[in-house]
């Protein structure tokens, strides 16, 4: 088969109600991406036997490789063996080493062996069973003539374990990865700019080019094709996007400020009010962050303000809690109880309530302090609460990239 594809099945009916979102299709692509598989189409489908049927039924017909995510585990509602084997002719059949793998699986979890669980062991005949890591669903993998069905757990961490040996077990003659894959990673910018600055790379015929929007403003840009082309790629990009583009590997904006960090042998710390702990807690996502992440302070109140940072109460009064000042004050409050050489502070109304014609939700006040010098920088954002906080906290943490990297 000169050009495999693929399509993918999710199933249950939480993601048509739109109680949860289907991250599993999107994990799935991408690793099939990177081995030059390509994802013909998708789709979500309830609980239901006949709807699965249907749905398998289309799929090996029309794609070299099924991937099923999704109601495998014990419960009465996951049907998508019986499913499966329906649609390829064959019967379902106990297997006694899925069953020890599960029972050992249940064991390491502490939980109680039940009648429901030997459900899992269940698996189409003629289908290999495939090992869960860290879950006790396993999934399995038919092949029938040129075509090949995997089933898989819709936990995402459970799918996610997975898919590796997946790809790895796939025939090799459907594998065709590019020879060169780089990912760049932009803050500052909405899809579409982005879309416009790289036109010329779009129009290049030995690329392939994709966005991916990681939260507001924040975009990874994949490039593959040969070496050559992609390192030009690259080169352009960086020229277009200015210090807009923060990496061009694929880090995450906390990874190249930790980095930063350590290289300049400089510490941080942070006072935050609307974003409620996310600059820390993104700041120390990074393993070994304890190196240069001195101190973190939350200090919602105007109490808090003034006794842990030093704000005085006339400022307060007289500019209100988030204002310019109050931010100056913070930030030098913070230099002084921390001493650290990298300094952040913010103050804000990330709404929805709280706004006035004055100062609107999406208005924040970020005071910085760096190097011995002192600044603030006045946003204004849009979206909802939780959008406000990620644009909030990645700006700051960009600002703070953006100094030491033009200030080593």
């Amino acid at each position: 088969m000169s050009h495999p594809t693929a399509a993918v099945i999710a199933v249950g009916n939480e993601l048509l109600n739109g109680s949860i979102a289907d991250t599993n299709t999107a994990e799935i692509a991408r690793a099939l991406q990177e081995v030059g598989i390509e994802l013909l189409f998708s789709m979500a489908v309830r609980d239901e036997k006949s709807e699965i049927v249907n749905a398998v039924n289309l799929a090996i017909e029309r794609a070299s490789l099924t991937v099923v995510c999704g109601g495998i585990g014990p419960t009465k509602d996951d049907l998508t063996r019986e499913a499966v084997a329906e649609a390829l002719g064959v019967p379902l059949e106990f297997r006694p080493e899925a069953w020890e793998a599960i029972k050992a699986r249940l064991k390491t979890r502490g939980v109680a062996e039940r009648e429901d669980h030997k459900k899992q062991a269940m698996i189409p005949k003629g289908a290999t069973p495939l090992k869960n890591p860290v879950g006790s669903a396993l999934g399995a993998m038919v092949k029938k003539d040129d075509r090949i069905l995997v089933m898989l757990p819709g936990v995402p961490k459970e799918l996610k374990a997975m898919l590796g040996e997946v790809v790895a077990t796939l025939p090799e003659e459907w594998k065709n990865p590019p020879k060169s894959v780089i990912r760049l990673r932009s803050f500052g910018l909405p899809e579409s700019e982005i879309d416009r600055l790289l036109e010329s790379l779009w129009n290049n015929p030995h690329l392939s080019l994709g966005l991916r929007v990681l939260s507001p403003r924040h975009t990874e840009i994949r490039i593959a094709g040969d070496s050559h082309a992609t390192f030009q790629a690259k080169e352009t990009a960086s020229r277009l996007m200015g210090d807009h583009l923060y990496s061009t590997n694929g880090e995450e904006l906390e990874e190249v400020l930790g980095r930063l960090l350590r290289q300049q042998g400089k510490s941080i710390a942070t006072a935050e009010s609307c974003t409620g702990g996310m600059i820390s807690h993104t700041i120390t996502n990074v393993p070994g962050s304890s190196d240069y992440m001195l101190e973190a302070l939350v200090t919602y109140s105007n109490e808090a303000k003034e006794q842990l940072l030093g704000v005085s109460h006339k400022t307060l009064l007289d500019h209100g809690a988030v204002s310019r000042e109050t931010a100056e004050e913070r930030v030098k409050g913070l230099r002084r109880v921390s001493g650290a050489d990298c300094c952040a502070a913010v103050t804000g109304i990330a709404g929805p309530g709280g706004g006035t014609p004055q100062k609107p939700v999406g208005l924040v006040f970020a005071g910085f302090y760096v190097d011995n010098k002192c600044w603030v920088r006045e946003y204004r954002f849009s979206g909802s609460r939780l959008e406000i906080k990620q644009l909030t906290t990645m700006s700051v943490l960009n600002e703070i990239r953006l100094k030491l990297e033009k200030n080593p």
